[in-house]
């Protein structure tokens, strides 16, 4: 993911910066969480996520958004580099209010 060059950064005046490191484990910590092709929705892959448990709601929501987003603009910058198949989609439907995604 080439996220690295947008990092640190603060999300949404979260007070809290967001390392590169973090982003990568964060990506990495989703894809072992759920599985391909089954939906899930950013509060479910917030609370299946460990290492944004020390943040605020707020922060949670703010930076699980800003991996999924960075995901996706990485594919459309470098589809090549995988395999022309999306990392991560949204989906149309919705679980309740939230909109689902799946890997």
């Amino acid at each position: 993911m080439q996220i690295q060059a947008q990092l640190p950064v603060m999300v949404a005046n979260q007070g809290n910066f967001l390392e590169s490191n973090t982003a990568d484990a964060l990506w990495e910590e989703l894809c072992d969480n759920f599985l391909p092709e089954y939906p899930f929705t950013l509060s479910e892959a917030i609370d299946a996520s460990a290492l944004l448990q020390h943040y605020g709601p707020s922060a949670q929501r703010n930076y699980m958004r800003l991996i999924i987003r960075a995901v996706m603009a990485d594919f459309e910058h470098r589809p090549d580099d995988y395999a022309n198949i999306p990392p991560i989609r949204e989906l149309p439907q919705r679980r309740g209010r939230e909109k689902l995604y799946v890997l």
